[in-house]
């Protein structure tokens, strides 16, 4: 280890259903840690199958498991701050839950650092009263605030400028250029079977339910060609995704696999729904599908533009009769191998191009070295 690295500790709270901002965190992390570029160690907050199954699947491969740890206990917490004394206490959940843990952060390290992977907080949007008084609390202990947003960030600094109205000063905000993937990991296999894969967390945000109207409105065609549809993920929303393929008798095609690694299924897949409600950028599970050579239907918002080209995606409005047709233009369009190949090439050469890590790694560095 090089001396004179910039002592980071980032906190996670994790659970066995892992989002895109965990495995996000995880692969930048593990980065820093095997190209000596920071001393990053990670404080898990998770029971022990799930710390398990996250440090195998991230850190074992780069024998990294030693930079994570497992903490039980308030009591374990300020044991390891007192000991490592970091530079950054970095984090990205506003959970009020997690407050007392922000406020150790705080006390123990000379900076804190909020990873902000909210959409509708960079809007000062806020699911409850309580939650905006919680997480307001929680952003007023910053130093600084890493946006994953680069288009938001002014919005962000506007809505601050009223919760901050005490502090001499605003945090410093940052955002990276560009996200990025695993494009070691996540590789398209050679021979691309029918099938159509939707994965996110279950909830209204993601749309899922827009996406099995999608399917059913084109079921007939789908058994034409022989496709299956894989949707996964886990989430509030379950019992009713459940009913509406029950209901609408396409259990057949759909495949509900609630939470599962999706490398395996991207890897062969043809097409990938990325239909979120407010913002697609930076989501992982679209990058690692435009890294696995799929063709991509996105809805038309935010910065969704800066993942897509148009030789292997469509970006369209939020509505049922739009995506369909679309869908069925894709699904004829891929009948043919050369149209099929070309777009596994070329969305392959744009997550190769774009996704890179190490260009997200020296972004964040940057940002923590700016902090001092």
């Amino acid at each position: 280890m090089k001396k004179n690295l910039l002592k980071v500790v980032v906190f996670l709270n994790i659970s066995k259903y892992q989002g895109g901002a965990e495995r996000r965190i995880a692969r930048y992390s593990n980065y820093l840690i095997k190209k000596h570029l920071a001393n990053v160690r990670l404080l898990v907050w998770a029971n022990e199958p799930d710390f398990k199954s996250f440090v195998d699947i991230y850190f074992a491969k780069d024998n990294n498991c030693g930079r994570c740890f497992n903490i039980s206990s308030i009591h374990n917490l300020i044991k390891y701050l007192m000991l490592w004394k970091p530079d950054i206490f970095q984090f990205f959940d506003c959970s009020g839950s997690l407050l007392h843990i922000y406020i150790l952060g705080k006390l123990f390290s000379k900076r804190i650092v909020s990873d902000m992977a909210s959409y509708t907080m960079c809007e000062g949007r806020f699911y409850s009263s309580l939650g905006s008084i919680i997480c307001k609390r929680v952003l007023k202990l910053c130093d600084g605030i890493f946006c994953l947003y680069p288009h938001k960030t002014d919005e962000l600094r506007h809505n601050l400028e009223n919760v901050m109205m005490f502090r001499e000063k605003l945090p410093l905000i940052q955002a990276p250029s560009y996200s990025f993937t695993d494009i070691d990991r996540f590789k398209p296999c050679y021979e691309k079977i029918k099938t159509i894969v939707f994965a996110a967390r279950l909830v209204e945000s993601k749309n899922p339910l827009l996406f099995l109207d999608v399917i059913q409105k084109k079921k007939d065609i789908l058994r034409k060609l022989n496709y299956k549809v894989i949707l996964c993920g886990t989430g509030i929303l379950n019992t009713k995704i459940l009913k509406e393929i029950e209901d609408n008798n396409i259990s057949d095609i759909v495949v509900f696999t609630e939470y599962i690694d999706v490398l395996s299924c991207l890897r062969k897949s043809r097409i990938f729904f990325s239909i979120q409600k407010y913002e697609n950028y930076p989501s992982q599970s679209l990058m690692e599908a435009i890294a696995c050579g799929n063709y991509i239907i996105a809805s038309n918002g935010g910065a969704t533009h800066r993942m897509l080209r148009k030789n292997f995606s469509s970006m369209l409005d939020l509505d049922v009769d739009l995506l369909s047709r679309e869908l069925e233009n894709v699904l004829y369009l891929m009948e043919d191998s050369k149209f099929l190949k070309n777009v596994v090439l070329n969305a392959r050469i744009f997550s190769e191009t774009h996704f890179k890590i190490c260009s997200f790694a020296e972004e964040i560095l940057s940002f923590w070295r700016a902090l001092f």
